[in-house]
């Protein structure tokens, strides 16, 4: 017997909550966001932003609350350039004494290899090697591994060597050779071989696991617009299913709400009395259709979901770069593009529907990269509605989970 939930549950689970509420939710999205804000006085401030009721929280060198109507605009912080990178790093190693040992050479290591400063990450290491000559890890960090007989050796020799000799379908071990990797240096062929997992085995957590701290780097190379228009909810992902698929740890799903924050109607009995149900969604950039998914029917309300994971109808455009964005969930025979077609940012491409592996219409949008695995992503020019439904103008920022959002109804071309 298939056991029915109640729509007012199923709202309940799917639905997003205000920024503060989100905040404490375990979503895909931390705590607290980096972002540089903009008063109308002026002032900006730079630091990690925690939303609160009626009032954001930046923490920077020190810790300031805001009122939201004293807001102008918010934007994420760039990453710094390599040339500060090597700055920072050249401060932390003037800063080492010259007896300090191994320990701090190690340490700045790490930190350089973190930052993608492999240069000064090999110089680190040596210097380590230097003071300790027995330090495993400085052998690592140099790109050393042992052989079977226990001896140093070339670590990417011996990772493919091992490599030649896996199973085809030995996940566990191929992870166990992308640690290996990621240790020894070698971040190219480690993510290589994780990305490989992850296309073949979605859920395996140590491929995850190990994958985000370098997909949490990712630098965007596509600029996007919002998906939809009007007002819409980001809703939060407490069971973090997201985050337990290679496609989909920096997904989105959306739900049209309105001004009082309901994603529904009357009682909500029907598909149509949800607001989601219907409303068109457009192209986040110019690109070419790679993938149409279409004649999938929209499950029932209350409908059990098992086996519809893969009966969506949805998406997929290809822009510069090799990125691409998915749409999913499509209402079934909305699709308004086919395969081949070169479609420009804001085309109408379909209506938001109930298919595949959806409870309540709404839009799953996310970005990936790799030949399928998802990767960070900003939107340009939106509004943040604040708890208190103060609008506050966001330049560019990754939207996060719990996020009222409004774009003007009317697609810009």
């Amino acid at each position: 017997m298939t056991r029915r939930t109640s729509l007012p549950l199923l709202l309940w689970l799917a639905a997003a909550s205000s920024p503060a509420a989100a905040g404490n939710a375990s979503t895909n999205t931390s705590k607290n966001v980096s972002l540089r804000v903009t008063l109308h006085d002026g002032t900006v401030l730079e630091g990690r932003v925690r939303f609160r009721k009626d009032a954001l929280e930046v923490k920077g060198r020190r810790r300031r609350r805001i009122a939201y109507r004293e807001v102008s605009s918010l934007r994420a912080i760039d990453p710094p350039t390599p040339e500060e990178l090597r700055a920072r790093y050249a401060r932390r190693r003037d800063r080492i004494p010259d007896d300090a040992g191994a320990a701090p050479w190690l340490r700045l290591g790490r930190w350089a290899r973190a930052q993608g400063l492999e240069e000064e990450s090999r110089a680190a290491y040596e210097k380590a090697l230097a003071c300790d000559p027995e330090s495993a890890e400085a052998r690592r960090g140099l790109g050393e591994l042992q052989d079977d007989t226990g001896a140093w050796v070339d670590g990417l020799t011996w990772l493919r060597t091992r490599r030649n000799r896996l199973a085809p379908k030995d996940h566990d071990g191929l992870v166990a050779l992308a640690r290996d990797a990621l240790r020894a240096g070698y971040r190219a062929q480690g993510f290589a071989w994780l990305c490989e997992v992850m296309r073949a085995d979605i859920f395996h957590k140590e491929a995850l696991r190990l994958a985000r701290p370098i997909t949490d780097s990712y630098r965007q190379k596509t600029p996007l617009r919002w998906p939809v228009r009007g007002r819409w909810k980001a809703s939060p992902d407490p069971t973090r299913h997201h985050q337990k698929k290679s496609y989909a740890v920096y997904a989105l799903d959306l739900n049209k709400v309105d001004a009082e924050g309901r994603h529904y109607r009357g009682r909500g009995r029907r598909l149509e009395d949800v607001y989601a149900w219907g409303q068109p969604f457009y192209a986040m950039a110019p690109g070419r259709v790679v993938e149409v998914r279409d004649g999938n029917p929209d499950n029932p309300l209350r409908a059990s979901l098992k086996g519809r994971a893969e009966k969506h109808n949805g998406v997929s455009i290809l822009h510069e770069g090799g990125e691409l964005t998915w749409y999913v969930h499509a209402k079934c025979g909305s699709i308004k593009v086919k395969v081949g077609d070169q479609v420009e940012a804001g085309q109408l491409l379909g209506e938001v529907g109930n298919s595949g592996g959806s409870a309540i219409p709404h839009l799953h949008v996310t970005l990936v990269a790799f030949n399928g695995i998802s990767v960070p992503w900003t939107c340009d020019d939106f509004t943040l509605v604040a708890e208190d439904g103060t609008p506050i103008r966001v330049e560019r920022a990754w939207p996060r989970e719990g996020w009222t959002i409004e774009v003007p109804e009317q697609a810009p071309r």
